[in-house]
């Protein structure tokens, strides 16, 4: 064995200095450092590729759907109906995400989506069985004639908040310097075992059969719902609120419906029933004399709207006003 040694260690080497003396050109040792994407596709492409290896379990490389996941392929490739739907929908997830996520969240939302593979695993499988409950509750709610009609109703306010503020409170609170700090200690708080946690299971089922349980109860005559209370509230004007900086708000009617300016009814709205209010469809849009869906902007402006003049806060003008604008 040890004469056997430095022989076949001779050939060894011959075999590798023959190998690298036959190359043409000389070996690249820069690192390719692949494109990368946006925090949002990122984001899509990791949970892309983990509903494909749940689909496709035999493709244990992820070959199959690589392509597809970081968007080089269009839906008429996926092997799936779920893999077709959710490439078909790709840019619009990866545009909610990049404006819902601010950029320096990247890192630790690197790292917390790592930390979340063990949830996936069996036998708890505790993120899909989650998954699969939001599903049950959106299919119900797809099967709810009702509640499909309030949220149509919903989806036709465009513009009623400026963009700025679109995204509501979930932008402002991802931006918060010490949201990783709050956000373990609220969870380490209610979680099993935390110093609230009987406190917070208490509250869920108590508001869990609220939910389950509630009906709509007309108001007495003389006295204010409380939703009337918290609107009359909320909605509450003082100078001493202010800083002296203007902020717009939309100012809406009792259905929820902006109040055309001034709050009167006049041209173009119309007021065929005499309920003191501006018509609209079923869904909430401002119809004419004729029912024909009237010809409006959005009260502030919205993402991709060409040819609207707005004032400097993004609030639509009325056509007297564009010249002093302008």
């Amino acid at each position: 064995m040890s004469k056997s040694w430095p022989r076949l260690r001779r050939v060894v080497i011959g075999v590798v200095t023959l190998a690298l003396g036959s190359c043409s050109h000389e070996l690249d040792t820069e690192r390719a450092v692949p494109a990368r994407a946006s925090l949002g596709a990122e984001i899509y492409r990791i949970f892309c590729k983990r509903i494909a290896a749940s689909e496709l379990p035999t493709d244990v490389s992820g070959r199959q759907t690589r392509a597809l996941c970081a968007g080089e392929e269009g839906p008429e490739l996926a092997p799936t109906p779920r893999l077709r739907a959710m490439a078909e929908n790709r840019d619009r997830l990866v545009d909610a995400l990049d404006r819902t996520l601010p950029e320096p969240l990247e890192d630790d939302l690197d790292a917390f989506m790592v930390q979340l593979v063990p949830f996936y695993d069996p036998p708890d499988e505790r993120l899909p069985s989650q998954t699969r409950a939001l599903a049950e509750l959106l299919a119900r709610i797809a099967e709810d004639d009702e509640a499909v009609g309030a949220l149509e109703r919903v989806s036709t306010r465009v513009g009623y908040r400026p963009l700025r503020l679109a995204l509501g409170v979930t932008r402002p609170f991802l931006s918060y310097p010490r949201v990783t700090e709050l956000t373990q200690t609220a969870l380490a708080t209610v979680d099993d075992g935390g110093s609230a946690s009987a406190e917070w299971d208490a509250l869920l089922q108590s508001l869990a059969l609220e939910l389950a349980t509630s009906e709509e109860e007309p108001t007495p005559p003389g006295e204010e719902s409380t939703l009337a209370i918290g609107r009359e509230l909320l909605l509450r004007t003082n100078p001493a609120f202010g800083d002296g900086t203007a902020l717009f708000l939309t100012q809406r009617d009792r259905r929820g419906i902006v109040l055309p300016a001034g709050g009167a009814v006049v041209a173009p709205f119309v007021d065929m029933n005499g309920d003191g209010l501006a018509d609209v469809d079923p869904l909430g849009r401002f119809v004419g004399e004729a029912g024909g869906l009237l010809e409006l902007p959005a009260p502030f402006r919205v993402l991709g709207e060409t040819g609207i003049a707005r004032d400097p806060s993004g609030r639509a003008l009325r056509e007297s006003d564009r010249k002093s604008v302008v």
